[in-house]
């Protein structure tokens, strides 16, 4: 009852006015069955009678119902697309806004994205559905209802029995249902894997890379494989319902067989009116049962609606990195990042990523990251930024520990936003509007006004060939994602090899207008460039996870034996 009241409130929100004409439709059209047993029963007495002035007026009743029937369809038809339209937006957005709002570390959890999947298809699908198959279901009970009751008029026991006919029906669909989302769950993996292979096959920039390599084909085989793997999990299901089918069915013919035999023998089934009554009623009959059949589905997705019910209501799968309890918060000053014993681990590997770091960054201080490859500087990053959370230890800014909000990240593959110059550079805080002054003076920042001006709309360019947009080099996307950084509140600024794209001697002129537009903020910036590096407050050496060396860029040089001194003669001897 929980599903169904869940899906009735959604509906109600949705359009209250289209889901009210829509009842309304569906109810008259569910009497027109019961109205045109009565007339035609009346005009069978009538026409064995001879009197045919008022046999007219109930041909003209019969062909009034019929208009009646067409015009409840159509509007049925106008109301029922409304409402669907309607749904689907408001599912799409109740799943969207649970994703807005999720903290970033679930995003790395399996069960989260398997659920997070599973509720964008219900909301998309299976929601739609669900509402649709309600409405002709009463429809459906409207119409078998009141043609039972005209039928038990003449044999109660035979109505009854056509009643208990339909309960074999309705719980066959509700254990189809339960097998169906289990075998659906237990296909997600797949259908993870089959939408990601499909996605590298379809975005413009992975397909690229795959012809270079000559992998398309193989990627195509692993989508196939998996869609083919899905689908043995599904017909295995239903092939245990179709199996499962067989004596329900039975047991529901027998009912309407052995009720049709209590009708015929019924007293008021001996007049041509009688016989009348009861062919047409088992028309009707027979088109309600089928009705219930189909929309029997909603049996079968009940559970998947449960599944999306719970979702909403943060009632998801325990993630597989158990949350930690804190340790009492230590004293910090402003925005200082703090890094007291801090451990990581990703779930379900061997040993952490990052090993006993503690660090801590003073407000208006540049800290540059540096290592070789896998040594968990990505890793760092990503904690300071409040994606990941400590698996032992602690980390504050400021003394807190939440640290989303705080921070303004710009990741090493960062995201390429296909909209507007405009709209890109407003995502910085959170879609509000900046002026084109201060739009412009981020870009000179970051130095990207140059290309920006020279795109055909300039701040208003839509971005992304497939919009119909313009196509940036790799560097122009880096550089808006930079300004996206100087125009945020953000109290820490955090840079993951955020200049990848550009020249040495860019990346060292950005690195310097960083360090001169911190003020008040803590920055950190991960680069390969140790001749950049030169440029920040302080340096962190990174090997495999620990924090092998640390200290002001210079000092660190004047020690010829340390791990930046040797990695700076390595990169210039190279």
């Amino acid at each position: 009852m929980k599903d169904i009241g869940f899906v009735l409130g959604i509906l109600w929100k949705t359009n209250r006015a289209s889901l009210l004409a829509s009842l309304v439709t569906i109810v008259v059209d569910g009497l027109l069955p019961f109205v045109q047993l009565i007339l035609v029963a009346q005009l069978v007495e009538l026409a064995a009678d001879g009197i045919r002035e008022s046999g007219l007026w109930l041909v003209l009743g019969l062909c009034a119902t019929l208009g009646i029937h067409q015009l409840m369809y159509h509007l049925r038809w106008y109301f029922l697309n409304r409402l669907q339209q309607r749904l689907s937006d408001m599912g799409r957005l109740m799943v969207s806004e649970v994703a807005s709002k999720t903290p970033p570390r679930n995003l790395d959890d399996r069960a989260f994205n398997e659920d997070l999947f599973r509720s964008a298809q219900i909301a998309h699908g299976a929601l739609l559905e669900f509402a649709n198959s309600a409405l002709y279901l009463i429809n459906a009970v409207v119409t078998l209802v009141t043609v039972v009751a005209l039928l038990a008029s003449y044999s109660p026991l035979g109505g009854a029995l056509i009643l208990l006919g339909m309960v074999p029906t309705l719980f066959l669909a509700r254990r189809a249902g339960v097998r169906e989302v289990a075998a659906q769950r237990a296909g997600a993996t797949y259908d993870l894997e089959a939408n990601y292979m499909a996605q590298l096959l379809v975005e413009r920039d992975s397909n690229a890379d795959l012809a270079v390599m000559e992998a398309r084909r193989y990627v195509l085989q692993r989508l196939e494989s998996a869609m083919q793997r899905r689908r043995m999990v599904v017909d295995r299901a239903n092939l245990r319902t179709l199996l499962e089918s067989a004596p329900f069915t039975i047991i529901m013919i027998g009912c309407l067989f052995a009720a049709a035999l209590l009708m015929l023998e019924s007293p008021g089934m001996d007049s041509a009116a009688g016989i009348a009554v009861f062919a047409g009623a088992i028309g009707s009959v027979a088109s309600a049962v089928a009705t219930v059949q189909t929309v029997g589905r909603i049996g079968e997705l009940l559970p998947s609606i449960g599944e999306l019910r719970m979702f909403l209501a943060g009632q998801v799968r325990e993630p597989l990195a158990q949350r930690r309890k804190e340790p009492a918060a230590s004293s910090g000053g402003h925005f200082a990042v703090e890094f007291d014993g801090v451990s990581f681990g990703y779930p379900g590997s061997r040993g952490y990523a990052l090993s006993s770091i503690s660090l801590v960054a003073k407000e208006g201080e540049l800290v540059a990251v540096v290592g070789s490859n896998g040594s968990g500087k990505t890793t760092l990053m990503k904690l300071i930024a409040g994606i990941h959370e400590p698996t032992e230890g602690r980390l504050s800014i400021g003394g807190g520990t939440p640290r989303l909000g705080l921070t303004a990240l710009v990741p090493q593959e960062f995201t390429r936003f296909r909209m507007s110059v405009r709209d890109s550079l407003c995502l910085a805080a959170q879609g509000r509007p900046f002026s084109d002054e201060e739009l412009w003076t981020a870009l000179e920042k970051a130095g990207g006004a140059v290309f920006v001006r020279k795109l055909p709309d300039g701040l208003d360019t839509q971005l992304g060939l497939e919009f119909g947009g313009h196509s940036l080099s790799g560097g122009q996307w880096q550089k808006l994602a930079l300004a996206r950084l100087f125009l945020t509140s953000s109290n820490v600024w955090v840079l993951d090899e955020p200049t990848s794209a550009l020249d040495a001697e860019s990346e060292a002129s950005l690195i310097v207008t960083l360090k001169q537009r911190l003020e008040n903020r803590t920055g950190f910036v991960v680069t390969h460039r140790l001749l950049a590096a030169k440029h920040a407050d302080r340096v962190v050496v990174l090997e495999q996870g620990e924090i092998v060396e640390e200290g002001p860029p210079r000092q660190l040089l004047e020690s010829p034996t340390g791990r930046f001194s040797s990695l700076m003669s390595f990169q210039i001897d190279s």
